[in-house]
């Protein structure tokens, strides 16, 4: 039983989006190549589609 809660939360801190990081914000910037600096929600809105996931894709921009 605590391996599957632990499991499930590890599930629930990957799924943290991240939107809120000035770091974040700007490898996303780069990676699309736009001069202009992202919003948070912005941001938010790029990473929507990876969830579950979205703290694994946005510590790699």
């Amino acid at each position: 039983m605590d391996d599957e809660l632990s499991i499930f939360a590890w599930i629930q801190m990957v799924d943290t989006s991240l939107e809120g990081d000035v770091a974040v914000r700007r490898g996303l910037q780069k990676l699309l190549n736009i001069s202009a600096k992202l919003t948070v929600q912005e941001t938010r809105q790029w990473l929507a589609p990876f969830s579950p996931r979205r703290a694994l894709i946005a510590v790699h921009l």
